[in-house]
């Protein structure tokens, strides 16, 4: 156990992980307030205007993802740019992580909605005695399963940064043994950013609070990335040296 946990150990997994952000972030101040400002926008596109703010939607996200591919590069491969190198010839590389998110998106989706289909078959909502405790208690359920999944299988993503794509069933067999580990980081990496966010709310408004958010969401992208990359080249050295001392 004890060599297991040291592959990637937890308390130090946060630290390097903040550390490469804040790294990321200084290398790239200029293209990181920009997307910052870009939030901004959409949060107020939002309320004001709706229609628009689905093709800002949109086009925040592609850009997100040219950020994500950059901040993979930076941790695994060294200083990098927004070209070819990290997003791809002709920037291909955005729309094939852009298919991988969508998969893990879709996973957990249908996770959460199948037993939500069979419950409504069986019973229906308003029928079903004690359903409404039964609904969030398989949401929930569903969803911690679904965080699961994809938190292993999400470790795909920095090796389809660099070019070296590994295959589902590779990422799910890299991450065994840390699965708690990969759970609970991103969602302690982002907790900050979400109570800035929460505040936002309280003090001013929902609407101020959602623009808050969607301003530091490049933020949230970097240190989530950064935390995927720490966790996929550490496993891969030591999957890479197991493999190594097998064939001798």
């Amino acid at each position: 156990m004890a060599a297991s946990t040291a592959k990637l150990p937890f308390i130090l997994s946060l630290r390097w992980s903040a550390q490469w952000a804040v790294a990321v972030v200084i290398r790239h101040q200029l293209a990181v307030g920009l997307y910052m400002v870009a939030g901004i926008f959409l949060g107020i596109l939002l309320f004001s205007a709706p229609d628009l703010a689905f093709i800002g939607w949109i086009a925040l996200g592609l850009a997100s993802i040219a950020l994500a591919l950059v901040t993979h590069n930076e941790v695994l491969r060294g200083p990098s740019t927004f070209g070819s190198p990290a997003l791809g010839p002709s920037g291909g590389r955005i729309f094939t992580y852009m298919l991988d998110c969508l998969v893990l998106v879709a996973l957990i989706i249908a996770i959460i909605l199948f037993p939500t289909i069979v419950m409504v078959m069986l019973a229906g909502i308003e029928s079903a005695g004690g359903s409404e405790l039964m609904w969030y208690g398989m949401i929930f359920i569903t969803a911690i399963v679904g965080l699961v999944l994809t938190s292993r299988l999400a470790l795909r993503l920095p090796s389809r940064a660099i070019g070296e794509t590994i295959r589902w069933g590779d990422a799910w067999r890299l991450g065994e043994g840390h699965t708690l580990v990969l759970v609970i980081s991103p969602l302690l990496l982002t907790l900050p950013f979400t109570i800035i966010s929460l505040i936002a709310e309280m003090m001013v408004s929902p609407a101020f609070g959602d623009t808050v958010n969607w301003g530091l969401m490049p933020l949230q992208v970097i240190v989530t990335c950064t935390f995927l990359s720490v966790a996929y080249g550490r496993l891969r050295a030591f999957a890479h040296e197991e493999l190594f001392r097998l064939s001798r």
